[in-house]
C-alpha cells in the first residue's frame, strides 16, 4: 500500500511516516512541496500497481501549497478519488473550512498525533464503503433475485465481482482494516454465493482471528450451506469475544437447538432472553422465548419430564404475548398442545396462526407446517412456494420445507425443495440422505442407492447414512453389499440396534 507525505518539515514527515508504517503502508513517498507531490501523484496513476492510496499534506509550503495541491488533485480525473488528509494549525479555523470545501477527506491539527491517523483513516474508509454499499442496495432494490430465472446467474456473478473489486480497492485507504473484505463477504451472501463467502471469510479469519464480525458472518454462511456443526463453532468463537452480545447468544442457542443439544440450547437461549429483556428489545425477546420454549418442550419430551414440557409451553405463550404475529410460536404451541392431549387449545392456536399473513420466508414455512398439521396440503404448498420466493436461496428454508413435506408423505413435493437445497450446497449430506429415504419409500431402489452413495462419500463415518445405504442394497436384493454396509455401520456405532435384525436375516440367508 502506497502513501505520499508532502511538507517542508523533515521531523514532521518522519513522525507521519512512522505512524503510517504501523498502519500497514508498505511504501511511503516524501516530497518537500506540493509541486513535487502532484507530479509524483500523476506519475503513479499511469501504473495501477504503483498508484498512491493516501496523500497527507501540510496546509502551507512554497512552490504549490498543500491547499493548492488538494485543489489540483481533486480537479484532475486521474487523481480526484485519492484519499487526502490535510495538516492544519488549530487556530486557523478558516483553513479547515476551506479544505472541506475543496474536498479534503479529513483534517488533523498539528502536531499530528499517531493515533489520529488510524481514527481518521477509519472514518474515510467507512464513508467510502457506505458509497459502494449504497450502489449495492440500489441494485437489489431493482432486481428481485428470488424471482429471476437461473440463466441470469452469470450476470449476477459479474455484478457481485464488480462490487467486490470496488470494496477491495478501498483497502488502499486503510490497509490495517479487514472491513472491505467483510463487505465483500456480505455482498456474496446477498447474492446467495455462500460458498464464495465462506472461502473469503476464512481468509479474513486466517489473517485476523480476532475479527468478531468475520466469525459471525462465516457462521451465517455455514448455516445457509447446511454446515451446522461448523456454524456453531464460529458462533462460539464470536461469543468468547463478545460474551454480552444478545444476538450472538441467541444464534448460538438456536444452533444448539437445531443440532438437538437441548441442555446447551436452554442455557444460551435463557441467557439471550434475559439480555433482550434488559435491553428492552421486545421483538427479539419474543423470538428468544419461542426458541427457549421449544427447546424445553422437546427436551422434556425426550426425558419424559412433564414439568419441563409445561415450562416450555409457558415460554411459548410468553412469546405470543410479546409478539402476537409470530406464526412459529403458534405452530410450536399447536404441536405442544396436541402432544399433551389439549386438542381445543391446539385448535385455538391453529385459528390464531391462520389469521396471520407472514412477511418473511421463515414465517411462511411455519404457516406451511400449520396447514400440513391440519391436512390442508394445497394451502401448505402455497405457503412453501411463498417461502421459496422470499427466501433469497436460504438452505434452511428449503430444508425445513422438505422435511415437513416428507413427514406428511408428500414425497414428490419434498424432492422439489431438496433439489433447491442441493443447488445451494452440493456438498451437504442432508439433501442426499433425505433423497435416499424418499426414493426408498417410493420403491425406487436404484435411485435410493445412488443418493445414499453420494451422502456416504461426503461423510463416510456417519453410521446412520451407512445403515441407510445397507438397507437400500438389502431392498435391492444385493445382500453381499448390504452386509458390508451393515457391518460398517455397526462398527461405527455399536449402539445402532436397528442393524441387528438385518444382520440376523442376512445370517439366515447365508446359512441357507
Amino acid at each position: 500500500m502506497r502513501a505520499l507525505i508532502a511538507g517542508d518539515a523533515a521531523v514532521e514527515r518522519q513522525r507521519i511516516r512512522s505512524a503510517l508504517s504501523l498502519l500497514g503502508f508498505t511504501e511511503i513517498l516524501e516530497t518537500q512541496n506540493g509541486k513535487e507531490a502532484f507530479d509524483a501523484i500523476i506519475f503513479s496513476t499511469s501504473t495501477p500497481s504503483k498508484s498512491i492510496g493516501l496523500v497527507v499534506a501540510d496546509w502551507g509550503g512554497a512552490n504549490m501549497s498543500g491547499y493548492e495541491l488538494l485543489k489540483s488533485v481533486r480537479a484532475d480525473a486521474r487523481s480526484r478519488n485519492m484519499a487526502f488528509i490535510m495538516l492544519v494549525d488549530e487556530q486557523k479555523k478558516d483553513d479547515i473550512r476551506a479544505a472541506a470545501a475543496a474536498g479534503v477527506d479529513e483534517c488533523i491539527v498539528k502536531p499530528p498525533m499517531p493515533h489520529l491517523f488510524r481514527e481518521r483513516l477509519t472514518h474515510i474508509l467507512l464513508r467510502r464503503i457506505a458509497m459502494v454499499r449504497k450502489d449495492v442496495d440500489a441494485y437489489f432494490d431493482q432486481v428481485d433475485l428470488a424471482m429471476e430465472a437461473p440463466e441470469t446467474e452469470m450476470g449476477q456473478r459479474r455484478k457481485a465481482e464488480e462490487f467486490s473489486r470496488r470494496f477491495l480497492a478501498l483497502g488502499d485507504v486503510a490497509p490495517f482494516s479487514v472491513q472491505p473484505e467483510l463487505e465483500v463477504g456480505k455482498t456474496f451472501m446477498r447474492f446467495r454465493f455462500y460458498g464464495d463467502a465462506e472461502k473469503l471469510l476464512r481468509k479474513v479469519i486466517a489473517s485476523d482471528f480476532g475479527a468478531v464480525e468475520a466469525h459471525q458472518l462465516l457462521s451465517q454462511a455455514l448455516k445457509a450451506l447446511g454446515k451446522i456443526p461448523q456454524s456453531i463453532k464460529e458462533l462460539e468463537i464470536a461469543l468468547q469475544a463478545q460474551p454480552e452480545s444478545a444476538d450472538i447468544t441467541q444464534k448460538l442457542g438456536e444452533a444448539y437447538l437445531r443440532d438437538g443439544k437441548y441442555p446447551q440450547a436452554i442455557e444460551y437461549l435463557g441467557k439471550a432472553v434475559w439480555l433482550f429483556a434488559r435491553d428492552l428489545r421486545r421483538a427479539m425477546e419474543a423470538k428468544g422465548q419461542n426458541s427457549l420454549g421449544r427447546a424445553k418442550f422437546e427436551h422434556g419430551e425426550a426425558e419424559n419430564d412433564q414439568s419441563l414440557q409445561e415450562e416450555g409451553i409457558g415460554n411459548m405463550n410468553k412469546a405470543v404475548e410479546l409478539d402476537p404475529d409470530m406464526v412459529s410460536a403458534y405452530y410450536n404451541l399447536m404441536v405442544a398442545y396436541q402432544k399433551t392431549g389439549l386438542k381445543l387449545k391446539a385448535m385455538e392456536m391453529f385459528e390464531r396462526a391462520h389469521q396471520i399473513e407472514p412477511k418473511d420466508a421463515e414465517g411462511w414455512v411455519e404457516m406451511g407446517k400449520v396447514y400440513l398439521n391440519r391436512d390442508e396440503s394445497q394451502k401448505a404448498l402455497f405457503a412453501f412456494k411463498k417461502a421459496d420466493q422470499l427466501s433469497e436461496g436460504t438452505f434452511e428454508v428449503y430444508e425445513e420445507a422438505a422435511l415437513a413435506l416428507y413427514r406428511s408423505k408428500m414425497f414428490r413435493e419434498s424432492l422439489y425443495f431438496i433439489e433447491k437445497a442441493k443447488k445451494i450446497n452440493p456438498s451437504d449430506k442432508f439433501s442426499y440422505n433425505l433423497c435416499g429415504v424418499i426414493y426408498r419409500t417410493m420403491g425406487d431402489r436404484h435411485a435410493a442407492v445412488m443418493e445414499y452413495q453420494r451422502a456416504a462419500q461426503l461423510d463416510p463415518n456417519d453410521a446412520a447414512i451407512i445403515f441407510n445405504l445397507g438397507v437400500a442394497y438389502f431392498k435391492a436384493s444385493q445382500e453381499d453389499k448390504s452386509l458390508e454396509y451393515f457391518r460398517k455401520a455397526k462398527t461405527l456405532d455399536p449402539s445402532l440396534t436397528e442393524v441387528d435384525k438385518y444382520l440376523e436375516m442376512l445370517g439366515e440367508h447365508a446359512g441357507g
